[in-house]
Protein backbone atom coordinates (compact mmCIF):
# COMPACT_ATOMS: atom_id res chain seq x y z
CA UNK A 1 0.00 0.00 0.00
CA UNK A 2 2.96 2.31 -0.12
CA UNK A 3 4.03 2.89 -3.57
CA UNK A 4 4.67 0.80 -6.56
CA UNK A 5 8.23 2.29 -6.86
CA UNK A 6 8.93 1.42 -3.70
CA UNK A 7 8.11 -2.26 -4.03
CA UNK A 8 10.24 -2.35 -7.12
CA UNK A 9 13.34 -0.33 -5.41
CA UNK A 10 12.90 -3.58 -2.55
CA UNK A 11 12.80 -5.84 -5.55
CA UNK A 12 16.43 -4.50 -6.71
CA UNK A 13 18.07 -3.73 -3.56
CA UNK A 14 21.26 -5.22 -2.25
CA UNK A 15 19.46 -7.32 1.13
CA UNK A 16 21.65 -5.05 3.32
CA UNK A 17 18.74 -2.34 2.91
CA UNK A 18 16.02 -4.08 3.20
CA UNK A 19 17.64 -5.67 6.70
CA UNK A 20 18.81 -2.08 7.57
CA UNK A 21 15.31 -1.35 6.91
CA UNK A 22 13.65 -3.81 8.50
CA UNK A 23 13.52 -2.65 12.07
CA UNK A 24 10.57 -0.23 10.69
CA UNK A 25 8.30 -3.78 10.55
CA UNK A 26 8.96 -3.99 14.40
CA UNK A 27 7.63 -0.97 15.75
CA UNK A 28 4.15 -2.34 16.32
CA UNK A 29 5.93 -5.02 18.04
CA UNK A 30 7.30 -4.11 21.94
CA UNK A 31 4.99 -6.81 23.64
CA UNK A 32 8.40 -9.27 22.20
CA UNK A 33 10.87 -6.79 23.12
CA UNK A 34 13.26 -9.73 21.90
CA UNK A 35 12.32 -8.23 17.88
CA UNK A 36 13.01 -4.71 18.10
CA UNK A 37 16.17 -5.13 20.11
CA UNK A 38 17.74 -7.85 17.94
CA UNK A 39 17.32 -5.54 14.58
CA UNK A 40 18.26 -2.31 16.52
CA UNK A 41 21.77 -3.68 17.30
CA UNK A 42 21.90 -5.66 14.05
CA UNK A 43 21.50 -2.27 12.04
CA UNK A 44 23.84 -0.71 14.52
CA UNK A 45 26.62 -3.06 13.31
CA UNK A 46 26.32 -2.72 9.68
CA UNK A 47 26.09 1.27 9.52
CA UNK A 48 29.23 1.52 12.11
CA UNK A 49 30.92 -0.79 10.10
CA UNK A 50 30.42 1.24 6.97
CA UNK A 51 31.33 4.11 8.43
CA UNK A 52 34.46 1.92 9.89
CA UNK A 53 34.71 1.12 6.05
CA UNK A 54 34.81 4.38 4.54
CA UNK A 55 36.75 6.01 7.35
CA UNK A 56 34.55 9.35 7.48
CA UNK A 57 31.01 10.50 8.52
CA UNK A 58 28.60 12.49 6.39
CA UNK A 59 29.70 16.34 7.49
CA UNK A 60 26.64 17.18 7.51
CA UNK A 61 26.29 14.47 10.81
CA UNK A 62 28.89 15.96 12.58
CA UNK A 63 27.18 18.79 14.84
CA UNK A 64 24.28 16.56 15.79
CA UNK A 65 26.51 13.67 15.94
CA UNK A 66 29.00 15.57 18.65
CA UNK A 67 25.97 16.99 20.44
CA UNK A 68 24.31 13.40 20.88
CA UNK A 69 27.69 12.55 21.92
CA UNK A 70 27.79 15.37 24.51
CA UNK A 71 24.17 14.40 25.84
CA UNK A 72 25.27 10.25 26.28
CA UNK A 73 28.38 11.89 28.39
CA UNK A 74 26.41 13.86 30.61
CA UNK A 75 23.56 11.38 31.33
CA UNK A 76 26.87 9.20 32.19
CA UNK A 77 27.99 11.57 34.82
CA UNK A 78 24.77 12.51 36.07
CA UNK A 79 23.91 8.98 36.61
CA UNK A 80 27.52 8.13 38.47
CA UNK A 81 27.32 11.49 40.20
CA UNK A 82 24.17 10.76 41.59
CA UNK A 83 25.43 7.94 43.45
CA UNK A 84 23.67 4.91 41.32
CA UNK A 85 25.79 1.46 40.79
CA UNK A 86 27.51 0.65 37.56
CA UNK A 87 25.95 -2.78 37.61
CA UNK A 88 22.57 -1.05 37.25
CA UNK A 89 23.60 0.66 34.06
CA UNK A 90 24.33 -2.07 32.14
CA UNK A 91 21.03 -3.62 32.95
CA UNK A 92 18.45 -4.92 31.29
CA UNK A 93 15.90 -3.41 33.49
CA UNK A 94 17.52 0.05 33.20
CA UNK A 95 17.74 -0.12 29.72
CA UNK A 96 14.58 -1.00 29.17
CA UNK A 97 12.85 1.47 31.71
CA UNK A 98 14.54 4.31 32.92
CA UNK A 99 17.44 4.53 31.01
CA UNK A 100 16.11 3.91 27.05
CA UNK A 101 17.54 7.23 25.93
CA UNK A 102 21.06 5.18 25.88
CA UNK A 103 19.32 2.59 23.44
CA UNK A 104 16.13 4.62 22.09
CA UNK A 105 18.73 7.29 19.75
CA UNK A 106 21.24 4.33 19.03
CA UNK A 107 19.80 4.42 15.44
CA UNK A 108 21.15 7.59 14.72
CA UNK A 109 25.03 5.97 15.00
CA UNK A 110 23.73 4.00 12.20
CA UNK A 111 23.30 6.67 9.48
CA UNK A 112 26.29 8.28 9.41
CA UNK A 113 28.94 6.49 6.78
CA UNK A 114 29.67 8.22 3.39
CA UNK A 115 29.36 4.76 2.02
CA UNK A 116 25.56 3.95 2.05
CA UNK A 117 22.77 4.51 -1.00
CA UNK A 118 20.85 6.36 1.43
CA UNK A 119 17.96 7.07 -1.23
CA UNK A 120 17.45 3.43 -1.43
CA UNK A 121 17.54 3.07 2.66
CA UNK A 122 15.19 5.88 2.31
CA UNK A 123 12.59 4.47 0.17
CA UNK A 124 12.76 0.74 1.74
CA UNK A 125 12.47 2.03 5.35
CA UNK A 126 9.42 3.85 5.00
CA UNK A 127 7.92 1.45 2.34
CA UNK A 128 7.99 -1.17 4.97
CA UNK A 129 6.80 0.62 7.77
CA UNK A 130 4.10 1.81 5.83
CA UNK A 131 2.97 -1.52 4.12
CA UNK A 132 3.28 -2.90 7.89
CA UNK A 133 1.13 -0.48 9.42
CA UNK A 134 -1.13 -0.47 6.71
CA UNK A 135 -1.80 -4.46 7.33
CA UNK A 136 -2.13 -3.60 11.20
CA UNK A 137 -4.66 -1.02 11.20
CA UNK A 138 -7.29 -3.30 8.43
CA UNK A 139 -6.62 -5.97 11.24
CA UNK A 140 -7.76 -3.45 13.68
CA UNK A 141 -11.02 -2.15 12.15
CA UNK A 142 -11.91 -5.80 11.06
CA UNK A 143 -11.77 -6.40 15.00
CA UNK A 144 -13.82 -3.02 16.00
CA UNK A 145 -16.05 -3.71 13.23
CA UNK A 146 -16.68 -7.57 14.21
CA UNK A 147 -16.57 -6.03 18.19
CA UNK A 148 -14.23 -8.74 19.10
CA UNK A 149 -10.69 -7.94 20.73
CA UNK A 150 -7.91 -10.06 19.00
CA UNK A 151 -4.88 -10.33 17.99
CA UNK A 152 -4.15 -6.27 17.74
CA UNK A 153 -6.81 -4.88 20.03
CA UNK A 154 -8.40 -5.32 23.55
CA UNK A 155 -10.92 -3.73 25.65
CA UNK A 156 -9.42 -1.90 28.58
CA UNK A 157 -12.07 -0.09 31.15
CA UNK A 158 -15.07 -0.82 29.07
CA UNK A 159 -13.30 0.52 25.77
CA UNK A 160 -11.70 -0.79 22.79
CA UNK A 161 -8.17 -0.18 22.33
CA UNK A 162 -6.12 -0.54 18.97
CA UNK A 163 -2.76 -1.43 20.08
CA UNK A 164 -1.32 -3.95 17.72
CA UNK A 165 1.63 -5.92 19.45
CA UNK A 166 2.37 -3.38 21.82
CA UNK A 167 1.79 -2.98 25.39
CA UNK A 168 0.25 0.74 25.26
CA UNK A 169 -2.19 2.18 23.17
CA UNK A 170 -0.51 5.70 23.46
CA UNK A 171 3.19 4.30 21.74
CA UNK A 172 1.16 2.85 18.70
CA UNK A 173 -0.59 5.73 18.61
CA UNK A 174 2.65 7.85 18.67
CA UNK A 175 4.28 5.47 15.33
CA UNK A 176 1.00 5.73 13.61
CA UNK A 177 1.06 9.32 14.13
CA UNK A 178 4.51 9.49 12.56
CA UNK A 179 3.75 6.29 9.57
CA UNK A 180 0.84 9.00 8.79
CA UNK A 181 3.01 11.78 8.76
CA UNK A 182 5.33 9.94 5.79
CA UNK A 183 2.34 8.48 4.09
CA UNK A 184 1.10 12.69 3.85
CA UNK A 185 4.70 14.05 2.55
CA UNK A 186 4.70 11.53 0.08
CA UNK A 187 1.35 12.60 -1.06
CA UNK A 188 1.83 16.23 -0.99
CA UNK A 189 5.40 16.48 -2.11
CA UNK A 190 6.13 13.82 -4.34
CA UNK A 191 3.60 11.66 -5.98
CA UNK A 192 4.83 12.27 -9.86
CA UNK A 193 1.68 10.90 -11.05
CA UNK A 194 -1.70 10.15 -10.13
CA UNK A 195 -0.95 6.29 -10.38
CA UNK A 196 1.45 6.66 -7.08
CA UNK A 197 -0.16 9.50 -5.80
CA UNK A 198 -3.63 7.01 -4.40
CA UNK A 199 -0.84 4.66 -3.28
CA UNK A 200 0.08 7.12 -0.66
CA UNK A 201 -3.01 8.49 -0.20
CA UNK A 202 -4.63 4.53 0.03
CA UNK A 203 -1.14 4.38 2.89
CA UNK A 204 -2.71 7.56 4.35
CA UNK A 205 -5.93 6.67 4.87
CA UNK A 206 -5.06 3.30 6.26
CA UNK A 207 -3.05 4.91 9.19
CA UNK A 208 -5.12 7.26 9.92
CA UNK A 209 -7.48 4.68 10.72
CA UNK A 210 -5.39 2.79 12.75
CA UNK A 211 -4.37 6.41 14.44
CA UNK A 212 -7.60 6.56 15.21
CA UNK A 213 -8.54 3.65 16.73
CA UNK A 214 -5.96 3.61 18.90
CA UNK A 215 -7.61 6.20 20.90
CA UNK A 216 -4.48 7.81 21.89
CA UNK A 217 -5.72 11.70 22.15
CA UNK A 218 -2.22 12.87 22.56
CA UNK A 219 -0.73 11.53 19.43
CA UNK A 220 -3.70 12.37 16.84
CA UNK A 221 -3.83 16.12 18.25
CA UNK A 222 -0.07 15.89 17.68
CA UNK A 223 -0.62 14.49 13.82
CA UNK A 224 -3.41 17.38 13.39
CA UNK A 225 -0.77 19.72 13.96
CA UNK A 226 2.10 18.41 12.32
CA UNK A 227 0.01 17.72 9.72
CA UNK A 228 -1.12 21.67 9.44
CA UNK A 229 2.38 22.44 9.19
CA UNK A 230 2.77 20.24 6.09
CA UNK A 231 -0.28 21.93 4.10
CA UNK A 232 1.47 25.14 5.49
CA UNK A 233 4.48 24.13 3.99
CA UNK A 234 2.70 22.99 1.06
CA UNK A 235 0.07 25.73 -0.09
CA UNK A 236 1.01 28.34 1.98
CA UNK A 237 -0.86 30.24 5.05
CA UNK A 238 -4.31 29.88 2.79
CA UNK A 239 -3.82 25.70 2.74
CA UNK A 240 -7.31 25.66 4.81
CA UNK A 241 -9.21 26.48 1.68
CA UNK A 242 -7.46 23.71 -0.39
CA UNK A 243 -9.75 21.06 -1.41
CA UNK A 244 -7.10 18.40 -0.28
CA UNK A 245 -7.11 19.78 3.09
CA UNK A 246 -10.79 20.08 3.15
CA UNK A 247 -10.97 16.15 2.14
CA UNK A 248 -8.66 15.07 4.36
CA UNK A 249 -10.44 17.20 7.68
CA UNK A 250 -13.72 15.14 6.20
CA UNK A 251 -12.59 12.04 5.93
CA UNK A 252 -10.63 11.65 9.74
CA UNK A 253 -13.93 13.26 10.98
CA UNK A 254 -16.04 10.64 9.56
CA UNK A 255 -13.75 8.37 10.67
CA UNK A 256 -13.17 9.40 14.43
CA UNK A 257 -17.30 9.00 14.46
CA UNK A 258 -17.52 5.47 12.81
CA UNK A 259 -14.63 4.25 15.31
CA UNK A 260 -15.59 5.98 18.40
CA UNK A 261 -12.42 7.99 18.61
CA UNK A 262 -14.65 11.14 19.46
CA UNK A 263 -15.89 9.94 22.66
CA UNK A 264 -12.32 9.84 24.37
CA UNK A 265 -11.90 13.69 23.49
CA UNK A 266 -15.60 14.57 24.97
CA UNK A 267 -14.58 12.91 27.73
CA UNK A 268 -11.48 15.29 28.56
CA UNK A 269 -14.05 18.47 28.63
CA UNK A 270 -14.74 17.05 32.10
CA UNK A 271 -11.59 17.46 33.36
CA UNK A 272 -11.98 16.17 36.83
CA UNK A 273 -13.74 13.03 35.87
CA UNK A 274 -10.81 12.10 33.55
CA UNK A 275 -9.00 10.10 35.76
CA UNK A 276 -5.73 9.92 33.31
CA UNK A 277 -5.75 13.84 33.00
CA UNK A 278 -5.78 13.88 37.01
CA UNK A 279 -2.96 11.31 37.22
CA UNK A 280 -0.76 13.24 34.73
CA UNK A 281 -1.14 16.82 36.84
CA UNK A 282 -0.31 15.13 39.27
CA UNK A 283 3.06 13.91 37.69
CA UNK A 284 3.65 17.34 36.21
CA UNK A 285 3.32 18.52 39.77
CA UNK A 286 5.81 16.15 41.16
CA UNK A 287 8.69 16.42 38.70
CA UNK A 288 8.25 20.48 38.89
CA UNK A 289 8.62 19.97 42.69
CA UNK A 290 11.92 17.79 42.00
CA UNK A 291 13.00 20.93 39.60
CA UNK A 292 12.96 23.45 41.86
CA UNK A 293 15.17 21.71 44.65
CA UNK A 294 17.72 21.39 41.86
CA UNK A 295 17.44 23.51 38.57
CA UNK A 296 20.48 23.45 37.18
CA UNK A 297 21.64 19.72 36.84
CA UNK A 298 18.36 17.97 38.21
CA UNK A 299 18.06 15.15 40.75
CA UNK A 300 19.91 12.61 38.86
CA UNK A 301 19.53 11.11 35.20
CA UNK A 302 17.07 7.98 36.14
CA UNK A 303 16.43 9.55 39.62
CA UNK A 304 12.47 10.54 39.13
CA UNK A 305 10.68 7.64 39.87
CA UNK A 306 13.33 6.69 42.85
CA UNK A 307 12.12 9.74 45.08
CA UNK A 308 8.35 9.72 44.39
CA UNK A 309 7.43 13.07 45.99
CA UNK A 310 4.57 14.07 47.50
CA UNK A 311 3.01 17.15 46.56
CA UNK A 312 5.19 19.31 50.01
CA UNK A 313 8.71 18.71 50.65
CA UNK A 314 11.34 16.28 49.75
CA UNK A 315 13.24 14.28 52.70
CA UNK A 316 16.51 16.20 52.63
CA UNK A 317 18.74 13.28 53.31
CA UNK A 318 18.11 12.11 49.86
CA UNK A 319 19.25 15.39 48.52
CA UNK A 320 23.25 16.12 48.31
CA UNK A 321 25.08 19.40 46.92
CA UNK A 322 23.39 22.86 46.87
CA UNK A 323 19.51 23.66 47.73
CA UNK A 324 17.61 25.14 45.06
CA UNK A 325 20.63 25.04 42.94
CA UNK A 326 22.12 21.83 42.10
CA UNK A 327 21.15 18.81 44.56
CA UNK A 328 21.62 15.01 43.03
CA UNK A 329 19.69 12.68 44.67
CA UNK A 330 22.31 10.40 46.25
CA UNK A 331 20.83 8.23 48.81
CA UNK A 332 17.50 6.60 47.09
CA UNK A 333 17.19 2.86 46.16
CA UNK A 334 17.65 3.04 42.29
CA UNK A 335 13.56 1.63 41.08
CA UNK A 336 13.59 0.24 37.70
CA UNK A 337 9.83 0.83 36.22
CA UNK A 338 8.02 2.53 33.93
CA UNK A 339 6.79 5.54 35.93
CA UNK A 340 7.88 8.96 34.49
CA UNK A 341 6.33 12.31 34.09
CA UNK A 342 4.20 12.04 31.40
CA UNK A 343 6.06 14.96 29.94
CA UNK A 344 9.55 14.84 28.60
CA UNK A 345 10.67 18.51 29.17
CA UNK A 346 9.34 18.01 32.81
CA UNK A 347 11.08 14.57 33.31
CA UNK A 348 14.39 16.27 31.85
CA UNK A 349 14.42 19.31 33.82
CA UNK A 350 13.95 16.94 37.12
CA UNK A 351 16.10 14.51 36.50
CA UNK A 352 18.63 16.42 34.37
CA UNK A 353 17.86 20.24 35.16
CA UNK A 354 18.55 23.25 32.64
CA UNK A 355 21.76 21.98 31.47
CA UNK A 356 20.12 18.53 30.17
CA UNK A 357 17.07 19.85 28.31
CA UNK A 358 19.04 22.20 27.16
CA UNK A 359 21.55 19.69 25.27
CA UNK A 360 18.69 17.93 23.79
CA UNK A 361 16.85 20.44 22.54
CA UNK A 362 20.29 21.79 21.02
CA UNK A 363 20.24 18.41 19.35
CA UNK A 364 17.11 18.51 17.94
CA UNK A 365 17.45 22.08 16.35
CA UNK A 366 20.92 21.25 15.00
CA UNK A 367 18.81 18.82 13.16
CA UNK A 368 15.98 21.03 12.22
CA UNK A 369 17.99 23.31 11.05
CA UNK A 370 19.85 21.11 8.41
CA UNK A 371 16.78 19.75 7.64
CA UNK A 372 15.00 23.31 6.59
CA UNK A 373 18.18 24.35 4.59
CA UNK A 374 17.55 21.06 2.21
CA UNK A 375 14.06 21.96 1.72
CA UNK A 376 14.70 25.76 0.69
CA UNK A 377 17.51 24.77 -1.94
CA UNK A 378 16.96 21.75 -3.35
CA UNK A 379 14.95 20.72 -6.56
CA UNK A 380 15.95 17.30 -5.89
CA UNK A 381 11.98 16.01 -5.08
CA UNK A 382 13.19 13.15 -2.94
CA UNK A 383 15.49 15.32 -0.87
CA UNK A 384 12.37 17.85 -0.39
CA UNK A 385 10.07 14.94 0.61
CA UNK A 386 12.78 13.71 3.32
CA UNK A 387 13.54 17.11 4.55
CA UNK A 388 10.01 18.03 4.92
CA UNK A 389 8.80 14.87 6.21
CA UNK A 390 11.83 15.06 8.91
CA UNK A 391 10.92 18.77 10.10
CA UNK A 392 7.34 17.37 10.17
CA UNK A 393 8.47 14.80 12.57
CA UNK A 394 10.16 16.06 15.06
CA UNK A 395 7.41 19.04 15.26
CA UNK A 396 5.36 15.61 15.88
CA UNK A 397 7.85 14.68 18.76
CA UNK A 398 8.40 18.05 20.56
CA UNK A 399 4.15 18.16 20.49
CA UNK A 400 3.81 14.38 21.63
CA UNK A 401 6.36 14.87 24.44
CA UNK A 402 4.27 17.41 26.03
CA UNK A 403 1.80 14.55 27.25
CA UNK A 404 3.81 11.57 27.30
CA UNK A 405 7.68 11.10 27.74
CA UNK A 406 8.24 10.32 24.30
CA UNK A 407 11.88 12.28 23.91
CA UNK A 408 13.37 8.82 25.12
CA UNK A 409 10.61 6.56 24.63
CA UNK A 410 12.34 3.67 22.33
CA UNK A 411 9.08 2.82 20.25
CA UNK A 412 8.48 6.27 18.69
CA UNK A 413 12.34 7.37 18.91
CA UNK A 414 13.58 3.69 16.91
CA UNK A 415 11.33 5.46 14.49
CA UNK A 416 12.32 9.08 14.65
CA UNK A 417 16.20 7.78 15.11
CA UNK A 418 15.84 5.62 11.92
CA UNK A 419 13.82 8.08 9.87
CA UNK A 420 15.11 11.60 10.85
CA UNK A 421 18.77 9.81 10.31
CA UNK A 422 18.41 8.42 7.44
CA UNK A 423 16.91 11.56 5.89
CA UNK A 424 20.05 13.25 6.96
CA UNK A 425 21.63 10.61 4.99
CA UNK A 426 20.32 11.27 2.19
CA UNK A 427 21.00 15.20 2.47
CA UNK A 428 24.69 14.95 3.26
CA UNK A 429 25.35 12.41 0.18
CA UNK A 430 23.58 15.25 -2.23
CA UNK A 431 25.79 17.77 -0.59
CA UNK A 432 28.84 15.77 -0.46
CA UNK A 433 27.87 14.63 -4.42
CA UNK A 434 27.56 18.91 -5.02
CA UNK A 435 30.95 19.87 -3.60
CA UNK A 436 32.70 17.17 -6.15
Amino acid sequence: MATAAGYNSIRRLDPLYIIMGFGGVLLLTNKIPALAIAATLVTVYLGISAWLMSGRILSICGKPFALLGCMYTYLLISYFASGQPASGLVSYDFLKEDGNFFFAYAMFFAFVASNLNYRSLFSVYHTLVLLAFSFAAVLGVIEIALGKPGLVSSYYQGEFYFSALNKSHNATGSVYAAACIVALSAWLFRSKTQKTKWHYLLALLCCLLGLLITKSRGSILSFALAAAFLFYKRYGPWFIAKRQFISLITAVTIAAIFTGAHVRWIHAVNYPSDTNIVDRVTKWQNAWLLFTLSPAIGVGFGRYNDICPPLTVIDPPLLDGIPGLASLCTNATPVYDSSHAHNSYLQFLAETGILGLGLLLWFWHSIYVRLSRAFKITQDESIRTASVQGMSNIILLLILSLTENYLSATTVMLFMSSSIGISLGLIGRSDAARER
